[in-house]
């Protein structure tokens, strides 16, 4: 991901990502269909493939997977959705001067390339330091060269004042934070909380979508055929895992195109992909019929995939690419808690309606007819979608819980966006007076 980030431009970054990503979506579908060609059956072979599978692309990555910088063109003063608005050039850190910009390359970089372009004109040139301030930069004064000077050479004395400026959290592709900043950043706790929500809704699904189509299978009737189950299990974790790489690679391009062509923040696609999760719960909640349980898979799938594809573009742009491994790390923990949470859930939830817990006359019952299981089936649960619908009561809170917290997300940064163009205007409305 980092050398991904690191290769490609803000313009198609998310659907490099996207694309990258698919892999991992697809590769359930991909050792699973290996598996039942080659392995039939055989769950030491099926183990020894996913750890060979896993070892070697990842011990290759080491030497082969190098960032490659994208060329540079022409600097861009907004380079990501929170650039702070405009960059100085690396001379003019040593000089105190920039060059004034060819009018040809001005035109030529016309149109809405990032969130905040239209404003460029009417606001002042500014950059945020890593403490949170924001220098002003007075506009470049031009000035009629001499015959015989190179105009490319020509440069403007830059005179700048420090004023202490709210900033919002992330910077430019050079400047981010971590450690104990990022600790203290809101933005990070609320992007925590949403990935945190969403993925352990979406494990709990991929974790147990075989236990629930066992509950539909035997839905009032403990004789089942385990050939027909496996294929129905097996037909969920496909269409998961095929949805689940689409829905990478269709966020990335969708909010690529959304950004850069509408100036529509990838945050407010946050909100998109929390509705998806939502229509899945419900879809849940009301699936009877085992051949339907494809439309929670698909539904949960896409979702899921979404997530994971816009999330770490999201983590990028708000906390800046010089940090974006560890940033990243520190969210991508939030599945950690979300999944384990929402599978002790459903794990309380079926137990509480198997055969053991519900009655000893039922366990009797079902002990007198005969069954292709003969083993115990005090742990089995009959009640179809009964034995499981309690905990997407739970699923579906935290979904609706997620998308509040995508909306109040974006209305922040439109908000803190508004609010440091206004305080921007203001210092140059008072280095004028």
């Amino acid at each position: 991901m980092n050398s991904v980030a690191k290769s490609f431009p803000d313009k198609t970054r998310a659907t490099a990502a996207g694309s990258v990503l698919a892999g991992f979506g697809l590769s359930a579908f991909l050792f699973s269909t290996i598996s039942h060609t080659f392995f039939p059956g055989n769950t030491g072979d099926f183990l020894f493939l996913l750890a060979i599978g896993c070892f070697i692309p990842m011990f290759l990555g080491v030497f082969l997977v190098v960032p490659i910088p994208p060329p540079k063109h022409r600097p861009h003063p907004h380079h990501t959705e929170e650039s702070n608005w405009g960059r100085i050039a690396s001379s003019s850190s040593a000089t105190g001067y920039l060059p004034i910009p060819d009018q040809s390359d001005a035109e030529s970089t016309s149109g809405a390339e990032t969130e905040e372009d239209d404003d460029e004109t009417h606001t002042p040139r500014v950059r945020t330091r890593r403490d949170g301030t924001i220098i002003e930069l007075s506009p470049s004064r031009s000035f009629k060269s001499n015959e015989g000077d190179d105009e490319e050479g020509i440069l403007t004395k830059v005179t700048s004042r420090v004023s202490v400026v709210p900033s919002v959290a992330g910077g430019d592709d050079g400047e981010g934070m971590t450690g104990m900043r990022l600790m203290k950043e809101l933005d990070f706790w609320i992007l925590a909380a949403i990935v945190c929500c969403l993925s352990g809704s979406g494990l709990m699904w991929i974790n147990n979508c075989g236990l629930s189509t066992l509950a539909l299978v035997t839905k009032g009737n403990p004789v089942y055929d385990p050939e027909l189950l496996s294929k129905l299990q097996a037909t969920q974790v496909s269409t998961i895992s095929i949805w689940n790489c689409a829905g990478r690679i269709l966020l990335g391009v969708i909010t690529d195109v959304a950004k850069h062509r509408f100036s529509i923040r990838r945050i407010h696609f946050m909100s998109l992909v929390s509705s998806l999760f939502i229509l899945s719960q419900v879809a849940a909640l009301y699936t009877t019929d085992v051949r339907s349980l494809w439309i929670v898979s698909s539904l949960l799938g896409v979702a899921y995939g979404g997530l994971f594809g816009l999330a770490p573009v999201i983590c990028l742009e708000w906390f800046g690419l010089a940090n974006f491994s560890l940033n990243w790390g520190f969210v991508s923990m939030s599945p950690i808690l979300g999944g384990n949470v929402a599978n002790l859930v459903y794990g309380r939830v079926y137990d509480s309606h198997t055969v053991g817990k519900i009655a000893k006359a039922a366990l009797a019952l079902v002990r007198s007819p005969p069954v292709l299981d003969p083993s115990d089936r005090s742990h089995d649960c009959f009640l179809g979608q009964g034995c499981y619908v309690q905990a997407f009561h739970v699923t579906t809170t935290a979904t609706v819980l997620a998308l509040a917290l995508s909306l109040f997300a974006g209305w922040r940064r439109e908000k803190a966006s508004r609010e440091r163009k206004r305080r921007a205007s203001m210092l140059v409305v008072g280095s004028a007076a």
